[in-house]
């Protein structure tokens, strides 16, 4: 095997791979040179030869399943902000409101309000844990 045969094989190898197409020169040389014939037709038979096994790629699910957490985490988060933001506001203008009134001269009726609020409170309860179980359900069933 001369020089030109080992360029002309290197040329084949970029063929076969799919890196440079077939030219008309490399198939002259093919057509007319025995060893380059076999080494084209000993190209073809080790990839058909050859077994390639197929494996799972645990990084790229133990990554995705991290990015959803971490994505359920934060908008987890998000809520949780809000509420709370959303808990200070009504305390703070139902403080606002008992202040008003009991300046006003309006305790009997704040105290009225205020046995109310702790007789029906207790009642809503049950309704809010059934909330909070439901909602934890479904964040448990997607993952």
């Amino acid at each position: 095997m001369n020089k030109s045969c080992e360029m002309y094989q290197m040329e084949l190898m970029d063929v076969h791979y799919g890196e440079s197409e077939m030219t008309e020169e490399l198939r002259s040389h093919l057509d007319g040179c025995e060893d380059c014939s076999r080494y084209w037709a000993g190209l073809g038979e080790l990839e058909t030869s050859m077994v390639f096994p197929e494996f799972e790629d645990p990084f790229k699910e133990i990554v995705l399943d991290k990015l959803m957490a971490e994505r359920e985490n934060k908008s987890g988060r998000k809520r949780n902000a809000l509420d709370f933001a959303a808990f200070i506001l009504l305390a703070g203008l139902f403080l606002g409101a008992c202040l008003a009134l009991v300046f006003s001269g309006h305790a009997v009726a704040l105290s009225k309000i205020y046995l109310s609020i702790f007789m029906v409170a207790p009642l809503m309860l049950p309704f809010l844990i059934k909330r909070q179980m439901t909602k934890g359900a479904h964040t448990n069933g997607r993952a």
